[in-house]
């Protein structure tokens, strides 16, 4: 027999009736013909689960705080504390609050050092640089500083301490050749910290020094007020780059405003080429009387840099003043200058 559609309609009727009347036997309800509307039902929230859900989120924020603070002291290891009132300077040029932290060179960074070239003073110059800008860190109390702000007095014992840090087990000693004037006698002694100092600022000028400004301020007779600073490593370094671009180029610079240009900009990050110059053209309009007090006191306090090591005669006891020169050159501040005494 051919099922049509009334057909098919009839045994599936018979067929749900057959599967109701077993259902109702059995104490089924039967399920409904038509859909219901479907009612959104909103979650019954336990208080006390969602105390403990912002618990949960207090103790994760904690422990972020807590990762936090120790990825920031991870950072700070093998960084120590140099008080600048060790320094030459004795902090005394620096921005309140002046603090300063130094590390051991790394491999990597003694490598780039040892590329020196002893003869070339603006190598020199870069590469003392370069371990300050890796290995010192500088902040105040209006923020963050660079190693451009050291002063240029405070440079190279700055780097002294990154060596003493570096080698801080004293396994590689710095060493140098003394010879005594009175005597001829020569003694092979050790340089550290107590043999030198660098910078003691002439007596004179010490009535002149500004806490405040942090510089040195001259009063004249005539009323003017004369502010110099002492030179930083940033400006210092700006000058030297403008002249090594002038010379590049061929082009004119005026060699007289070179002695006293580092002591008239008290910050690096003012210097440009137009600031430069400004200063420079109103340098003309100074009297004789400006200009001799500038140039005289700028004479005392590259007087009062002292480059010398000084030490005691072992035979006649004589007092005994050298130049800085030590065993292994420039190099010698972070290579190992006796280096057969490593070899088996």
């Amino acid at each position: 027999m051919a099922i049509n559609e009334e057909v098919a309609k009839a045994m599936l009727k018979k067929r749900q009736e057959l599967i109701d009347a077993e259902n109702a036997a059995n104490g089924v309800e039967p399920e409904p013909t038509h859909t219901e509307p479907v009612v959104p039902v909103t979650p019954v929230v336990d208080p006390d689960e969602v105390i403990t859900s912002l618990g949960k989120s207090r103790m994760v924020q904690e422990k972020l705080e807590k990762r936090e603070e120790t990825r920031n002291m991870a950072s700070d290891i093998g960084w120590k504390n140099l008080p600048i009132v060790n320094l030459p300077s004795k902090g005394d040029f620096y921005t309140p609050g002046t603090q300063i932290t130094i590390r051991a060179a790394s491999v990597q960074e003694i490598r780039h050092f040892s590329t020196i070239e002893e003869e070339d003073a603006i190598d020199i110059d870069d590469k003392l640089n370069f371990i300050l800008d890796k290995c010192c860190r500088m902040k105040c109390n209006n923020g963050i500083l660079t190693y451009k702000d050291i002063a240029e007095i405070d440079r190279f014992s700055i780097v002294y301490a990154v060596r003493e840090w570096t080698f801080k087990d004293g396994e590689n000693k710095l060493q140098m050749t003394v010879n005594c004037n009175q005597c001829g006698n020569s003694d092979l002694i050790e340089i550290g910290k107590n043999n030198f100092n660098l910078f003691k600022l002439d007596e004179r000028l010490q009535r002149f020094y500004s806490p405040e400004n942090k510089s040195l301020m001259l009063n004249t007779k005539d009323g003017e007020t004369i502010e110099l600073f002492i030179p930083t490593l940033g400006v210092t370094n700006w000058i030297k780059n403008l002249v090594r671009t002038k010379r590049q180029r061929n082009e004119y610079f005026d060699t007289a405003f070179l002695k006293i240009s580092p002591f008239l900009f008290g910050d690096w990050r003012i210097l440009s080429d137009k600031v430069y110059n400004t200063v420079n053209d109103n340098t003309f309009q100074w009297s004789v009387k400006k200009m001799s007090i500038v140039v005289g006191i700028i004479d005392l306090i590259q007087d009062s840099i002292n480059p010398n090591i000084a030490h005691t005669c072992t035979k006649c006891g004589a007092e005994v003043a050298a130049p800085i020169n030590f065993q292994g050159g420039v190099k010698g501040l972070f290579l190992y200058s006796n280096i057969f005494d490593e070899l088996v």
